[in-house]
């Protein structure tokens, strides 16, 4: 399960003022300590809330305060200690995975123990009931654990196949049917303390070395059903495992097996969390050599698995996205550096022509000299638009439209190579030692993206213009040509206005005088 996935609206508002807080330029973290800063903080929140009975605690200040000291002391998660950051912030996870914080009046759970002065599940009654021996069943009590175990006497406790899982109100007669059941089957549990009760949806968990059987099932339902705790808390934590009633969920311990595949998935992600893992798993290992985990525990540690392969993930797609739209970047860059120097004028944001405009402008010169060649007034025309084309001859006309009409699609195919250099270039990795500083990231910038995009469209447009402009200016030629000669009988006309060569006025009637072609 990803840990990222159905937050609550205040945990999602503390994410998010944690990412406008990591995209500012003096804040540099790793993509390994934003992925447990963002575990830190939704642990220590998810804690706050479900051991609390004052209302929301993610409020904006909260939020504020949370933010402002990750910014000021950046944990350092490298230290593997008890005390360290990476511990506190799984731990934290799994604390308020435990805790459900249920309604202490619901079922009248709660009196006061007048002996100690705290509120416990049904008082001092219960308390004692818990914690004393009965001729069938040996407690287990130990003061630094947060549980109390149930033995039947000659239990000789050994691998455990799986457990049950109850979420149950404190109630003498169940403690007193469920003995019985313990018994008759060969398995022990644990319940919490009188005083945690209220905290714990798993209120009572029972071992078994065996596989279940329909009928175990069965029988546990019928018992559990009328002290199954219906009650909901503040913030619901489901139990784990497989659904068997309300309240009540089945599943298979975790062996050392499973511990072992979970440390190579682990380790194939994050060294950190794998070497966090075995410390964890070393130090059970020694009390309870064949379930050396709690499933509680080993589920955390899957969750933080799949979220970090899927926060990966994300990042993969983010970056690849981000050089995308980098490789566009150098290209509309690379033609606007040619549109400059093509008008002899600085490259800027906003000015020179566009590709919209400067498809116009050739079309316009295009349509002139159509205008010119096709009409014999506008030969003698005093049109102040273009005052010199009374002193261009039929001649020159003619080979001014032979060395535009082979120039434009030279110039186009230039820049469709450099389109696609800047395309290709862009996408390699420079070597470290080539690499430039690292440029403002111009998509946060609202005005530079919508221009990116702007220039984008303009350059198909362009492209788009300029496909219809070589049609229509090679049938211009056709037009102005067909009734001279075929350009292949003399290539070397062709060949020498393609490098700029002056022909004599005697060469270029005879061969436009040819009729015989």
């Amino acid at each position: 399960m990803n840990l990222f996935e159905n937050l609550s609206s205040e945990e999602k508002k503390l994410l998010s003022a944690y990412d406008e807080m990591a995209k500012s330029a003096n804040f540099n973290r790793s993509d390994e300590e934003i992925f447990f800063d963002k575990i830190s903080l939704l642990g220590g929140a998810r804690l706050l809330v479900n051991t609390t009975r004052k209302g929301r605690i993610i409020d904006d200040e909260y939020i504020k305060t949370k933010i402002m000291q990750l910014k000021k002391n950046p944990p350092d998660y490298s230290s593997m200690e008890d005390f360290g950051a990476l511990n506190s912030a799984i731990k934290c996870l799994y604390e308020a995975k435990k805790y459900a914080n249920y309604d202490r009046t619901a079922y009248g759970m709660y009196t006061e123990n007048g002996r100690n002065g705290q509120f416990t599940a049904k008082g001092a009654g219960f308390a004692n009931c818990l914690q004393q021996n009965s001729n069938s069943i040996n407690i287990i009590n130990e003061p630094t654990s947060g549980w109390i175990y149930r033995t039947p006497i000659n239990f000789i406790k050994g691998k455990i196949d799986h457990r049950y899982a109850i979420n149950a109100i404190p109630d003498k007669e169940f403690i007193q049917k469920l003995d019985e059941f313990a018994t008759k089957h060969g398995m022990h549990y644990k319940t919490c303390r009188p005083a945690n009760w209220y905290d714990r949806n798993d209120s009572i968990v029972i071992y078994c070395p065996r596989t279940q059987t329909p009928e175990e099932i069965e029988e546990l339902k019928k018992i559990a059903a009328p002290y199954i705790r219906r009650d909901k808390p503040s913030r619901i934590n489901d139990l784990d495992g497989k659904l068997v009633a309300d309240g009540i969920v089945t599943a298979k311990e975790v062996d050392l097996q499973q511990c072992d595949q979970l440390y190579q998935q682990l380790n194939k992600i994050n060294a950190k969390l794998a070497q966090h893992f075995k410390q964890t798993v070393d130090k059970n290992i020694s009390k309870n050599p064949q379930n050396p985990i709690s499933l509680g525990q080993f589920q955390n540690y899957t969750n933080l698995l799949d979220t970090f392969q899927e926060f990966q993930k994300q990042n993969h797609q983010n970056n690849q996205n981000n050089q995308r739209l980098r490789g566009q970047d150098l290209v509309f860059s690379a033609l606007d550096d040619m549109f400059a120097k093509s008008q002899n004028t600085p490259k800027t944001l906003s000015s020179g022509p566009s590709a919209r405009q400067k498809s116009q402008e050739h079309m316009l010169s295009s349509q002139k000299k159509n205008f010119v060649t096709g009409n014999q007034q506008g030969r003698n025309s005093q049109s102040h638009a273009i005052p010199s084309l009374k002193k261009i001859s039929k001649t020159n006309r003619a080979l001014n439209l032979i060395k535009q009409t082979i120039d434009f699609p030279v110039q186009l195919f230039k820049k469709a190579v450099k389109n696609i250099y800047y395309k290709m270039t862009s996408s390699l990795k420079p070597q470290a030692s080539l690499q430039q500083p690292q440029r403002q990231n111009w998509r946060l910038n609202p005005q530079r993206r919508a221009m990116v995009i702007s220039r984008y469209n303009r350059l198909k447009q362009h492209i788009k213009a300029a496909k219809k402009q070589l049609t229509a200016d090679t049938k211009d030629l056709i037009m102005a040509l067909r009734n001279g000669n075929n350009l292949q009988q003399n290539p070397s006309i062709s060949r020498a206005q393609s490098r700029g060569t002056k022909l004599s006025t005697t060469q270029i009637f005879s061969y436009l005088s040819d009729k015989q072609h």
